[in-house]
């Protein structure tokens, strides 16, 4: 039989094929990498971290079933970018594991945010606490709370504006978590409890200690038999997560430095393995904690610890204000970092110089003044709403190279007065002292 015009014998080309299996890829194990997160690289560069498929698998049905309670079908609102561990690894792996829906913005909009969330008929949602306090900002409508939102997790939602958010828009159940992009250590604030991030032993299961850290020589305290000592409720410290097949650390890729710098060896006893968070915590009744700050966030001002995120939070209710960012800076011939603070303000508003002085006064001590305040127009933060603080701590209070309204708390006057040149100079002089 002839083969048809424009037809080519399919078996003259199988006869160069081989006969044998094509090779099968090996099997993928939950333990193999899934992806690589970037830190967000707000206190140094960004670091790739592997995620494995037992992360992302635990994080979807324990976020996704355990806190959301998600159905088939149910709706989950995100506005944060899936480059970031809470978008990818948390919105998204409880959306997939339960059959949800996602309903993905670009770009979180603050006065777009109910509507979409209307819109959507969107029952959960993963937060960052800035982005809350930027919705708590808003002004109050008679409506906020006629929306679908049930339940939400995230972290960073500070103890001042939980209950004034969670009823202004009737949040039926808020959790505040705990985690870190390597992934070792995750806590949860199940009870909601507000300004709490978890509790250090839950259903028995012990998730992390709170050691005691020397802020002046920047090491840990130690113990006659050369063991870390364990705070006390109502004590400040570093937290420390144990590493085990459980809570595994991959480390960075590419970066065996940056990965042994972040384990600690013999903290308890001989052969133990603990992951150094960077993150200061305050030990409570009833073994839950409490964020305080960065270990790179803080600095040292008269002798004193100063915590940014605790002083950003007082000035941020002042009212008036979009942003507060909280960052120590160099004075010539001082010992430590004097307090400065980038503000930001809402749309059509202005700074009250002599109201905000005289608050910064009577609601923080002395040593927490930030003496240098400076007008921003944007926001200084990551996609992620992380804090930017390197480049404004580089640039200081110097009048001669930024273009920024600065002011002086002129302590005498109660007021912030317009940073000048000539008093610019007078304060690396020393003729100012403060």
């Amino acid at each position: 039989m002839e083969t048809p015009a424009g037809v080519s014998d399919l078996q003259e080309h199988l006869n160069g094929q081989p006969a044998e299996n094509p090779a099968v890829p090996d099997p993928v194990t939950s333990f193999d990498i899934l992806e690589y997160i970037y830190t967000s690289g707000t206190t140094g560069m960004p670091k790739a971290t592997k995620l494995l498929h037992h992360n992302w698998i635990q994080l979807g049905y324990g976020n996704g079933g355990y806190i959301f309670r998600m159905l088939p079908g149910d709706v989950h609102y995100c506005c944060l970018p899936l480059y970031h561990n809470s978008g990818i690894n948390i919105a998204w792996s409880s959306t997939l594991m339960y059959g949800g829906t996602m309903a993905l913005r670009r770009k979180f909009s603050a006065t777009a945010f109910l509507d979409d969330v209307r819109r959507y008929n969107a029952k959960t949602f993963v937060y960052v606490g800035e982005l809350c306090r930027y919705l708590n900002n808003l002004p109050v409508k008679p409506d906020d709370g006629n929306n679908p939102l049930e339940i939400i997790v995230g972290n960073g939602m500070r103890g001042d504006y939980w209950r004034e958010f969670q009823k202004r828009f009737s949040i039926k159940t808020i959790v505040e978590v705990y985690g870190s992009t390597e992934g070792v250590g995750g806590l949860m604030n199940f009870k909601g409890k507000p300004g709490m991030i978890g509790r250090l032993r839950e259903k028995g299961v012990r998730l992390g200690y709170v050691v005691r850290y020397d802020m002046e020589s920047e090491s840990f305290v130690k113990n006659r038999k050369g063991f870390l000592e364990k705070c006390r409720p109502g004590e400040r410290g570093m937290y420390l997560s144990r590493i085990s097949s459980r809570t595994p650390f991959k480390g960075y890729k590419n970066n065996a430095g940056a990965t042994n710098e972040k384990i600690l060896e013999n903290v308890f006893k001989k052969g133990d393995r603990y992951f150094i968070s960077g993150d200061l915590f305050q030990l409570h009744r009833g073994n839950y904690v409490s964020f305080v700050d960065r270990l790179g966030d803080t600095f040292k001002w008269k002798g004193e610890l100063v915590a940014t995120n605790e002083v950003a939070d007082v000035i941020n209710r002042f009212g008036s204000l979009e942003d507060c960012n909280v960052y120590g800076v160099l004075v010539k011939n001082t010992e430590g970092r004097c307090g400065m603070a980038a503000v930001t303000p809402l749309e059509g508003n202005t700074i009250d110089c002599s109201g905000l002085a005289a608050y910064v006064m009577e609601n923080l001590p002395v040593y927490a003044w930030p003496y240098f305040l400076r007008v921003r127009s944007n926001v200084d933060s990551t996609a992620s709403f992380k804090k930017v603080k390197t480049t404004l701590q580089d640039e200081g209070f110097n009048p001669f190279t930024i273009s920024d309204p600065l002011y002086f708390l002129d302590s005498e006057r109660r007021e912030y007065v317009t940073m000048t040149a000539s008093l610019y100079d007078e304060i690396q002089s020393g003729g100012i002292r403060f």
